[in-house]
């Protein structure tokens, strides 16, 4: 019967229903008299709780087994605020990458517009001391249908007509016995600058300029007016490096060691006076920067006629297919067709096989230099440039290729050779004596 009260099972419910038979059984068997002892038997409260605990089972029994209750939804809210946290997460580390992104490119940017503010600031302040060397290079590279001599000053013999030609020719003689001891005497002070610190150049480059000027002021001749036009662009070059000795990096040294180079080769008998001006010097500037293209364009200008201009590797390629050039000028880092992959295409064109190739560009290191001869470059100009460095860069280039191309052969393969020979050279004095000297004579 206790059993009843801790809980109700089978066996429990056998044992107290025998127990409640055996009461009724009991109650029934009482004599009519026997009131108080049926009272007791029907108030024992065993009796009631068996009843009640059997009438709760009999009800829970008629209902079915009972209903779980339903489950708390904590386990679909914690799913549902993991995911926001997941995707607030995953937003975060996005706008974090692409802050960083931004930082990159406008890192990139700010280095792209330095370099482009230095390459104005360059242009801009060239003007005023470089228009009198731009304007007597303009008018000297000008063709004219007669044959006349334009921009150079030309002796008083020949501005009167009286000298003849045995004197003209005495004149051409004297000039080409003196001018290899005055090359000789610019290549020594050339590698003396390259040998020497940034801050103790400026004296030595002036030097250099009057060196130059002695064979300019020889070379005033009409035969030889392709040497006056190098020699001539090689003092507006120096003449800009003088104001600013640092200036003087590699990429310009390279430039005036190859203009030298070439003026060796101009100076000998038989050249032709309209190397330069048989036809208009043709020129190609690619580069996908609008600022740096105009810049190279009007550097480029100033002596020579307008040179076409792409602001991308394709349609540059359309060009050199189409027309044959003496210089084209490249930017490396272009979307779509670098300069490395253009240079090897314009390699495989008729017109331009072995036009010379000029990188401008911020990329000066070993790496880029090599990879640039491996695919057929010529030079390598580091921005910002000077605008005479390019316009020395295209004169040297183009009466190089001419000169090459009058003698049969091909433009030299080999693509460093143009200016370190002249680097080369030792800045040790010359064992000629200072009466000797051909600055000395001349002063």
């Amino acid at each position: 019967m206790r059993a009843l009260r801790f809980g109700v099972d089978g066996k429990a419910l056998v044992h107290a229903g025998d127990a409640y038979d055996a009461a009724l059984d009991q109650r029934f068997a009482e004599p009519k008299g026997s009131t108080n002892e049926m009272r007791a038997a029907v108030t024992d409260t065993n009796l009631v709780a068996l009843d009640q605990a059997l009438k709760v089972e009999q009800q829970r029994r008629s209902e079915g087994p009972p209903v779980p209750p339903p489950e708390a939804p904590i386990g679909r809210v914690g799913f549902i605020m993991l995911t926001a946290l997941l995707l607030a997460a995953i937003l975060a580390f996005l706008r974090i990458i692409k802050l960083l992104n931004d930082q990159l490119k406008n890192g990139a940017a700010l280095s792209r517009e330095a370099v482009e503010r230095a390459l104005k600031e360059k242009l801009v302040s060239e003007e005023p001391t470089q228009a009198a060397f731009f304007g007597a290079l303009r008018t000297g590279l000008e063709t004219s249908d007669d044959d006349t001599v334009v921009g150079i000053p030309l002796s008083a013999g020949e501005l009167g007509g009286r000298e003849s030609k045995e004197q003209e020719a005495h004149r051409l003689q004297v000039f080409f016995n003196s001018v290899p001891g005055q090359i000789a005497a610019i290549r020594a002070q050339l590698a003396k600058i390259n040998a020497a610190p940034d801050g103790v150049r400026t004296e030595s480059l002036r030097e250099l300029y009057r060196r130059v000027d002695v064979i300019k002021q020889k070379s005033g001749m009409s035969a030889l007016r392709p040497v006056w036009l190098t020699t001539c662009g090689l003092e507006g070059l120096i003449q800009q490096l003088t104001t600013k000795s640092t200036n003087a990096n590699a990429s310009v040294l390279r430039t005036i060691a190859g203009a030298v180079d070439l003026l060796k080769a101009l100076c000998v008998s038989g050249l032709d006076p309209a190397l330069a001006t048989r036809t208009p010097v043709e020129l190609l500037v690619v580069d996908d920067n609008p600022v740096c293209l105009a810049g190279v364009s009007m550097a480029l200008r100033k002596a020579f006629r307008k040179p076409d201009a792409a602001p991308e590797g394709f349609s540059a390629l359309v060009l050199a297919e189409k027309k044959r050039y003496d210089v084209i000028f490249l930017d490396i880092d272009m979307p779509g067709m670098d300069g490395f992959e253009l240079c090897t295409r314009i390699r495989n064109t008729d017109l331009n096989r072995t036009t010379p190739v000029v990188f401008v560009t911020s990329h000066s290191d070993f790496e880029s230099r090599t990879r640039s001869a491996l695919v057929g470059g010529d030079e390598l100009i580091a921005k910002p440039f000077h605008s005479f460095e390019i316009t020395v860069k295209a004169l040297t280039l183009a009466l190089s290729g001419r000169l090459a191309s009058d003698a049969g052969e091909p433009l030299s393969t080999d693509k460093e050779r143009i200016g370190y020979d002249t680097l080369a050279e030792s800045a040790a004095p010359s064992d000629q004596s200072p009466a000797a000297d051909p600055l000395a004579q001349a002063i």
